[in-house]
């Protein structure tokens, strides 16, 4: 299904109205249940995530238990960097629309989002991304987190970092199924 530019949310249409809430004009990724016009802007929390992650990293007793747990010796600078990267980027997926539209009022919504409040998330809707079935979204995703870059952190193609990825994409106790088949994105 095709949409027109006055079905796309705010977040996603260079036309702004001014006066409209704000977690319609950026990128959330928490709100106050009893207030969704108070949000924590998605950049800011991703930043957040990373950067405890970090802290916790320059903790020698934790960064020895997670060398261990990953078979390694020791962690070195470069390896807590782009752990912490990843972490950074555990909650990207709440760039989709899908999940962008969840707070908003139902009137509010581009029509095809109005009753689907069960499905809209942050985490399947990346499987067609991930698996490239989203040809549009694909190449963009990948470019904005630097995946040319990444799949050079490891000495295998990237099969490590594309691995390492998917897990921490999968953050919340329900691992992306890549091999089940492509879901359809809802935004298409």
């Amino acid at each position: 299904m095709s949409t027109t530019q006055s079905d796309k949310p705010a977040c996603v249409t260079s036309e702004i109205d001014a006066n409209a809430p704000a977690y319609t004009k950026y990128h959330w990724a928490k709100s106050d249940r009893e207030n969704p016009a108070r949000i924590h802007l998605l950049e800011h929390h991703l930043a957040d995530v990373g950067a405890c992650f970090e802290a916790l990293l320059d903790q020698l007793v934790i960064r020895r238990r997670l060398a261990r747990t990953g078979g390694l010796d020791c962690i070195d600078e470069a390896t807590a960097a782009r752990l912490s990267v990843l972490a950074a980027l555990h909650d990207i997926g709440k760039a989709s629309v899908g999940f962008q539209v969840k707070i908003w009022k139902r009137e509010e919504r581009p029509s095809i989002f109005r009753g689907r409040q069960s499905d809209l998330g942050h985490t399947r809707d990346l499987t067609p991304v991930l698996t490239w079935d989203d040809r549009e979204t694909a190449p963009w995703f990948f470019n904005a987190i630097g995946f040319n870059e990444m799949r050079h952190w490891d000495g295998d193609g990237g099969m490590t970092v594309s691995s390492l990825l998917v897990a921490t994409l999968s953050h919340h106790g329900s691992p992306i199924n890549l091999s089940r088949g492509p879901s359809k994105n809802p935004a298409a």
